[in-house]
């Protein structure tokens, strides 16, 4: 008895005084297998909506008004040899226009975005049918770019029977991203991580130039003879009293200005057509006054023109760029009366892009 009770005593004992100890780490690995399939193929590609049905491709406006976007839905046709079910992942890059510098790194044809796509899930006759309209109506359009050695008949048959299957997702395009043609690139990848041949084509981002402006008059208020009477404007767009120009095209743009002559006349002879960046000598001008304008505040800018000409501001307001718009007017001789009024057309041209690589 007493035995037993020393055995059991020691092997308490011997329990309460265990420690545990850690072993040490354990190093992980996995190798992901990659290959051994057949690669997925992208046969045909291309975007919608089209809003010129007089030109091949595809053609987008853009929608023209400050902070609107326009929405770009991109479509690709997959198939794989494992019956169409194999791939994992489609997508499509987008990358900007091949003229178009990057105002951060002056890199043309930047990358802009990655777009990822849904598979088109014919899970009834009537989406099969849906999608083989949607395909039909863009080949019928003019829309589809096909990898070399496909076409329009063979891919029908196997959206048909369902061995290929339409990809699509959509993303927006601003009011200010850059007119010109849009590289698209489409790619897919199976479960074996075997990667298609990409396809790329080209959706064109049709070229608006359009400003806005936050004024409808300019007030000289009082003036006297021979002194250049200002009007500064300001870059906060919806204050009137100050005018201000937003650019909510997809182009540069160079500002226009036409004045008419406020009922001031000129003197004798043929009316002169004056525009300078500096004050017109007497025998440049005959007009009884001048104006001048400019885009910002920078003095070197400025335009001065006779009445009824369309100068030409010679800086640019850039993509999505908002700026101050500057007025004089200088009285060199009254004619007519104390109160004069007339009437101010501004507008605007394309400008070009700045160079590549700049």
């Amino acid at each position: 008895m007493k035995k037993v009770l020393a055995i059991v005593l020691a092997l308490a004992l011997s329990l309460a005084l265990a420690v545990p100890v850690v072993a040490g780490d354990v190093d992980t690995s996995v190798t992901l297998s990659s290959g051994g399939s057949t690669p997925p193929v992208v046969k045909c590609k291309w975007e919608e909506p089209d809003m010129d049905l007089t030109k091949p491709g595809t053609q987008i406006n853009p929608p023209g008004v400050f902070g609107g976007t326009v929405n770009v839905k991109y479509f690709v046709v997959v198939t794989d040899a494992e019956n169409g079910g194999d791939v994992a992942q489609a997508w499509v890059d987008v990358f900007h226009p091949s003229d178009w510098p990057d105002p951060e790194t002056g890199e043309c044809g930047s990358f802009k975005y990655e777009v990822p796509l849904t598979r088109w899930e014919k899970k009834t006759d009537a989406i099969k049918t849906a999608v083989l309209a949607k395909f039909t109506a863009a080949d019928a359009a003019g829309l589809v770019t096909y990898a070399p050695g496909y076409n329009y008949s063979e891919v029908w048959n196997e959206l048909f029977k369902c061995t290929a299957d339409i990809w699509r997702g959509n993303a927006d395009l601003s009011y200010h991203q850059p007119a010109g043609n849009y590289t698209v690139h489409a790619c897919c990848i199976d479960w074996s991580d075997d990667k298609a041949v990409g396809l790329n084509n080209t959706f064109e981002y049709i070229a608006l130039s359009a400003i806005e402006i936050d004024f409808n008059a300019v007030n000289y208020g009082n003036t006297t003879i021979c002194i250049e009477k200002w009007i500064a404007g300001d870059t906060v767009f919806g204050t009137a009293d100050e005018p201000t120009v937003r650019n909510v095209g997809n182009t540069d743009v160079r500002i226009l200005v036409n004045q008419t002559d406020m009922g001031f006349g000129h003197t004798v002879g043929e009316p002169t057509e004056y525009q300078g960046d500096k004050p017109p000598k007497p025998a440049e001008s005959n007009w009884n006054v001048i104006f001048d304008a400019r885009l910002g505040s920078t003095v070197e800018n400025g335009m001065y023109y006779d009445p009824f000409v369309t100068v030409t501001l010679p800086n640019k307001l850039r993509l999505c760029n908002t700026e101050e718009l500057d007025f004089s007017i200088h009285v060199k001789k009254p004619d007519g009366g104390n109160h004069h009024a007339g009437t101010m057309t501004i507008s605007c041209v394309r400008a070009e892009w700045d160079a590549c690589g700049y």
